[in-house]
């Protein structure tokens, strides 16, 4: 993970984890926030420890940004203020960045975008064919949507 930030170019610190064993009873499933002590007004990208990433995350990481704006345009209407200090914008606790599992959102609201990274439809699990086809994402497109339940999330970043 260090070497590959170092290509990447990203500045990372790591965070020990929670032992599973320490944690009360009465304090499971839990509330995600609350597991993000260490980072009180932080805004920051988690990954888990054996990722692998592109070394065109940062671009990636961009592309997100643009759409989660327009996302955010679709979804607040008038009520939508760019703010070019934030270009992931604020209105969000939690972007999940990929996962094993989604459901198929309840809102008809989505960005999709390019990306020549993007598996083919042979090698996508039903549950994302599902999502790319209910919104008619085209071949090699992401899709930007309002998560509903995610499982097993291979990053996310959370704002302040």
């Amino acid at each position: 993970m260090f070497l590959m930030s170092l290509n990447t170019g990203f500045d990372i610190k790591f965070i020990d984890g929670v032992d599973g064993d320490a944690v009360a009873d009465k304090a499971i499933p839990g509330n995600t926030k609350e597991g993000l002590s260490p980072l009180p007004g932080v805004t920051a990208l988690i990954m888990e420890d054996d990722i692998n990433w592109s070394f065109r995350l940062k671009e990636s990481l961009s592309a997100i940004a643009v759409n989660i704006n327009h996302l955010e345009s679709q979804r607040l209407g008038d009520q939508y203020v760019f703010d070019r200090k934030n270009p992931y914008t604020l209105t969000w606790d939690i972007i999940y960045l990929g996962s094993c599992l989604e459901s198929v959102p309840k809102k008809d609201v989505a960005a999709t975008f390019y990306d020549d990274t993007v598996p083919s439809r042979e090698n996508t699990t039903e549950h994302y064919l599902a999502i790319l086809n209910h919104f008619r994402a085209p071949q090699k497109h992401r899709i930007v949507i309002e998560a509903q339940a995610p499982v097993c999330t291979y990053g996310y970043s959370v704002t302040r």
